[in-house]
């Protein structure tokens, strides 16, 4: 099965956020993100594992996202299907470009990873 019909056969609204940095008055930073776009992917887990820190379940999932095109997705940002209940951290980005074989440069691929340690709120 192609790349391509996967992301016509089972592609789902994949939204894009973007890490924002914000300066208070004392000085401490804070990390928002700001929904840049959607496009339509197919994100495949690949695997998992689970740690243990401070008595706390720490499971990392890694997946990769298939996009059609060169859609703006960047190192850091984020990857969510459902409205931010399910994330993934964008880790690295393959454009068509970056491969040698033709029948290869139709698609973006996306590697992340979910960390279910973490919390993140996507603005309305």
């Amino acid at each position: 099965m192609s790349v391509l019909s996967l992301l016509l056969g089972h592609g789902q609204a994949v939204t894009v956020a973007r890490p924002t940095a914000s300066v208070s008055g004392v000085g401490s930073v804070a990390q928002t993100f700001a929904v840049a776009a959607t496009f339509t992917g197919w994100i495949q887990p690949r695997g998992a594992t689970d740690g243990n820190f401070a008595g706390r379940d720490n499971m990392n999932v890694s997946a990769v996202a298939y996009f059609s095109g060169t859609p703006d997705i960047r190192t850091d940002d984020l990857l969510t299907t459902d409205a931010g209940a399910t994330y993934y951290h964008v880790t690295g980005v393959r454009v068509p470009i970056s491969r040698g074989a033709t029948r290869a440069n139709t698609h973006t691929i996306v590697d992340c990873v979910k960390r279910n340690s973490e919390t993140v709120v996507l603005p309305s």
